[in-house]
């Protein structure tokens, strides 16, 4: 029986997206959810999972083939779709289907090569905040103190020492629930729900932690906040490499719940909005097939991520959002949607980054990534994700430089350097990108007295961005490049 792939879900990497038939999401017309829901979906053969009662939504896990018929009719249900899940384990593509983005070289990440163990200071190596006029907005007093950032990504790394002095530990927590299984049993190294794991996607949310708020301590890197506080949201199984659309709009209540001022989302999907999706737990067996229009399932994931986006939004929260790596234009691009990146109120961050640095420090910090997505009705923002020119790879044959006592291939210098769990490495990704200007709002907020409304801060981010490109918005810089020294002193 064809399948007709619905959505393509991205972290950095391309990767297929699947949806179990056995998770759903059951959604409101009101919201909180109504009194006595949860116990009728049970009743109608569903184990629920998760409760989002602020924006009206749960999740459960059901194996009765007419669990979506019978939730569906259930009274003050709005509609029953299945529960997204963002998969990189597996990377199926059905012939019918588009094709998926270039997966050849170069990666957008290298999760294992170069580690850099030593912990030393790499202040000298983060053209990053060179870029954005960090080190000037600290000279002015901006470093983001007393300010809020939650990071919905993999979890953190606690004992890193490029994490630990600005973490959270009381309020940081872990939505990643799958039946029958435990990130705790399979991760001898995870004794804390939120941290970040070691294997698949290992150290992803220890790097944008360390991004935003690695302190200036002369160990590691220093953050673009270095004094704003953490909170770790984990969204994302670091073991299992997916994560469910309800763990994600639960992280971003939670961040706004416990006051988080600026939200940083550096992981998205990209959902297709034509064509048919089906999942059937016994594929021999069509009559419990599932079928829905890919456009219905659309609207409403974008529904249950505008809820939770609007929700954070009117409670004071600055969300910033990577707009993904799949080169797609997104002016021109009508067949999908990238979320939560292209949600009302979310900054989505382009990418920028250095083409040889290592070989001549004055080259311009400011290319467009190779890797990104792009488009007007995209990016809000560039902010550096780092780079990687292939030519420049061939070239440098078998150039080294030290990097704290360790040999690094010099063209992979034009990367961000960021904290992994338990070391430091280079990256390069819209991913990146993201922290940073979660970094500079942390800035903005701190130097503005703590609390500041997400338009204000979105306003401030914009009068102080270098004006790239052509002259106003465009496809890849946005507003501008963003920049910590402008934004901190522009006037208000």
């Amino acid at each position: 029986m064809k399948r007709l792939l619905a959505f393509c879900a991205l972290l950095a990497l391309g990767a297929a997206a699947t949806v179990s038939a056995e998770s759903w999401l059951v959604i409101a017309q009101q919201r909180p959810l109504p009194a006595g829901l949860a116990e009728a979906v049970v009743a109608a053969g569903g184990t629920v999972t998760q409760t989002i009662p602020e924006i009206g939504v749960l999740a459960a896990w059901s194996e009765d083939s007419s669990f979506l018929t019978k939730a569906s009719v259930i009274k003050g249900v709005q509609s029953v779709v299945p529960n997204l899940q963002w998969n990189l384990l597996e990377a199926a593509t059905p012939a019918d289907a588009p094709p998926p983005p270039p997966t050849g070289w170069p990666l957008v990440f290298d999760w294992n090569y170069p580690k850099i163990p030593a912990a030393v200071n790499y202040s000298g190596f983060q053209w990053n905040l060179d870029a954005i006029d960090a080190p000037e907005a600290w000279a002015a007093g901006a470093r983001g103190a007393s300010v809020r950032v939650a990071v919905l990504d993999t979890g953190v790394f606690r004992f890193h020492p490029d994490v630990t002095p600005n973490l959270n530990t009381e309020l940081s927590t872990s939505f990643v629930n799958v039946p029958g299984w435990s990130e705790l049993y399979w991760n001898d190294y995870m004794p804390f729900a939120y941290w970040d794991g070691i294997w698949l996607l290992s150290g992803h949310g220890t790097a944008m932690a360390s991004l935003i708020a690695a302190p200036d301590d002369g160990v590691g890197i220093t953050g673009v906040a270095p004094q704003a506080e953490i909170v770790a949201v984990k969204i994302m199984s670091a073991i299992f490499g997916f994560s469910d659309t309800s763990w994600l709009a639960g992280g971003i209540v939670y961040a706004a719940n416990i006051d988080a001022d600026v939200i940083n989302v550096s992981i998205g999907t990209v959902i297709n909005r034509h064509g048919l999706w089906y999942d059937s737990g016994t594929p021999d067996n069509p009559a419990d097939d599932v079928w829905l229009s890919a456009e219905y399932l659309a609207h409403n994931i974008r529904l249950v991520m505008q809820r939770a986006v609007n929700y954070a939004h009117q409670r004071g929260c600055t969300i910033v959002a990577a707009t993904l790596n799949n080169f797609i234009n997104g002016d021109e691009d009508r067949d999908g949607i990238i979320l939560p990146a292209q949600s009302p109120h979310v900054l989505g961050i382009g990418a920028t980054g250095p083409w040889g640095w290592g070989f001549d420090p004055t080259v311009n910090l400011d290319t467009p990534g190779f890797y990104q997505n792009y488009g007007q009705s995209l990016i809000t923002f560039a902010a550096p994700g780092g780079n990687a020119n292939y030519d420049i790879f061939l070239a440098s044959g078998a150039m080294m430089t030290d990097v704290g006592g360790t040999p690094v291939p010099t063209w992979r210098l034009d990367g961000v350097m960021v904290a992994m769990a338990g070391w430091w490495s280079y990256l390069y990704g819209t991913s990146t990108a993201a922290p940073h200007a979660a970094g500079v709002a942390a800035l903005i907020i701190g130097q503005n007295g703590g609390q500041m409304a997400p338009a204000a801060v979105a306003s401030r981010m914009a009068q102080g961005a270098d004006d790239l490109g052509k002259a106003g918005r465009d496809d890849y810089y946005g507003l501008g490049r963003l920049n910590a020294y402008k934004a901190v002193t522009a006037k208000k």
